[in-house]
């Protein structure tokens, strides 16, 4: 089960990583968007794990790193958004 995370974690990097250049992009944004909604699932599953079910006090660690990756991604996306349609943003992401 550990391989199978750890293959998960491994495509979100490189998914993040190859997308970079294209960040203010339609698809772009819908990485950001769908990472958003990723990282939410994970601070709720990881928090529950660390109240209620099998993890320690280092459970904390994997709440705070999906808090902190998916505010990253969900104020990257909000920023995106707040711009684009008001401030003359072309497709390409230049104004």
């Amino acid at each position: 089960m550990a391989r199978w995370f750890g293959v998960d974690l491994l495509s979100i990097g490189l998914t993040t990583w190859l997308a970079r250049e294209a960040a203010d992009s339609a698809g772009g944004q819908a990485i950001a968007r769908a990472l958003t909604v990723t990282y939410g699932v994970g601070i709720v599953l990881a928090l529950w794990g660390t109240l209620f079910g099998p993890f320690n006090a280092l459970g904390w660690i994997a709440v705070g790193l999906n808090l902190l990756l998916g505010v990253g991604f969900a104020g990257r996306s909000l920023r995106w958004r707040r711009r684009s349609p008001r401030m003359g943003v072309r497709a390409g992401g230049r104004t």
